[in-house]
């Protein structure tokens, strides 16, 4: 299994209300909680738009299995404020066949605080 994290430092108008949590299963995905059996998918297959194929925002893109059998599946990954703490989560590498459990991630500064309420100044000169 190959999870490729992809980035997102916008939350705000994404179904994002929680911090990414992942664990694997053989060849289950459990994101945030929504198990996501991957074991129908064929060596050489592809199922296209996965966030509509599975039903969870947190997938993007094809799901693909390639011909040695790899799964390959692109997760969001939302961030927080911009820190030295999060910067791994703003350039992730790769998870190349995570062990069954909870597969670590890099820091994303969660939570990430609601854009404030603009104020709005009127003039009354």
């Amino acid at each position: 299994m190959k999870i490729t994290l992809s980035p997102t430092g916008e939350p705000y108008g994404h179904p994002f209300e929680a911090p990414l949590v992942l664990e694997r299963r053989g060849q289950t995905l459990i994101i945030n909680g929504q198990e996501l059996d991957f074991s129908v998918i064929p060596a050489g297959a592809t199922l296209p738009d996965g966030t509509a194929a599975t039903g969870c925002p947190y997938v993007v893109g094809d799901i693909e299995r390639d011909e040695a059998g790899v799964l390959r599946i692109t997760v969001m990954l939302p961030y927080g404020p911009d820190s030295e703490e999060n910067r791994a989560a703003r350039f992730p590498e790769p998870i190349i066949d995570p062990a069954d459990g909870i597969v670590p991630l890099p820091e994303t500064g969660w939570p990430i605080p609601a854009p404030e309420a603009q104020e709005e100044t009127t003039d009354d000169n």
